[in-house]
């Protein structure tokens, strides 16, 4: 049996990205694309050929619902639909709401990393990509995250989510995202690639705790 053809969607940042290479881990032929919600209509619109879509670290919003509720109806009649996610509904936005996906996991007390790594159940040496993640959102004192930090040590991952990861996502773009994406989905860890040190050097600061500087896009 051939693997499903599955699409991946998530937000642009450490954690939505972190959760798409665990995503990505479990499904290797996945593409990965992102978006905001407030997009999710014009990106599902006509979709075709998937077997599976991943919805990640992707807010719903009110002046949105409407479409997406419509499209993913649409959509579920061919594809399986999961959505993760950890911010908080708005008011009036239920889980009801997302009625069309065969799974939904939200919560707002872990990172989307930590959810999809419950979820998708990646090889062990993946899981320190969940921590990577957590560290970017701010959610790294969850206590499952919190004994992998110790397990993998803070003063390997703190570097390695701050410096190494956040700072160059911010920084590139276009096909060598990707190129990230799919070497931390090998299991690789950010600082094993010579291009990112490269791409860090170039367009990130001095190795600090920077993530103040993004602290409200979580």
């Amino acid at each position: 049996m051939s693997p499903p053809k599955v699409l991946v969607l998530t937000q642009e940042d450490t954690d939505g990205i972190c959760a798409a290479v665990i995503a990505k881990a479990v499904y290797p032929d996945a593409k990965v694309d992102f978006t905001v919600f407030s997009e999710l209509p014009s990106k599902l619109h006509g979709l075709s050929g998937y077997d599976r879509l991943i919805i990640l670290d992707l807010r719903p919003n009110k002046e949105q619902m409407g479409e997406v509720k419509r499209v993913l109806a649409k959509i579920s009649k061919t594809c399986s639909i999961i959505y993760i996610d950890h911010h908080p509904f708005p008011r009036g936005i239920t889980r009801k709401d997302l009625a069309a996906c065969d799974a939904i996991v939200h919560r707002t007390n872990a990172s989307t990393s930590e959810l999809a790594l419950e979820f998708f159940k990646p090889p062990s040496s993946h899981e320190f990509i969940a921590v990577l993640g957590a560290i970017g959102d701010y959610q790294e004192h969850t206590p499952r995250v919190k004994k992998l930090i110790k397990k993998y040590s803070a003063r390997k991952c703190y570097p390695e989510a701050i410096v190494y990861l956040d700072q160059v996502l911010r920084v590139i773009d276009g096909p060598f995202r990707q190129w990230v994406i799919e070497e931390l989905a090998r299991g690789k860890w950010p600082h094993e690639n010579p291009s990112e040190e490269e791409g860090c050097n170039q367009g990130a600061e001095a190795p600090n705790d920077n993530r103040k500087s993004h602290k409200g896009q979580v």
